[in-house]
């Protein structure tokens, strides 16, 4: 006869957890492409806004 302790589901600690995956590498350069074009709006913003507020 079995006992109680072996109808338990087994706990998913009981295993060791897969090595974790590597990010896939990225080119280094799409981070920076990214700063440079939201340099690019931002200061088109913000000489739009002065081209408004001196033309007021």
């Amino acid at each position: 006869m079995s006992t109680r302790w072996d109808v338990l589901p087994q706990s998913p600690f009981d295993h060791e957890a897969p090595p974790p995956r590597r990010p896939p590498m990225r080119r280094w350069w799409l981070g920076w492409a990214q700063l440079l074009c939201a340099w690019v709006l931002c200061m088109l913003l913000c000489a739009n806004i002065a081209l408004v507020l001196a033309g007021a």
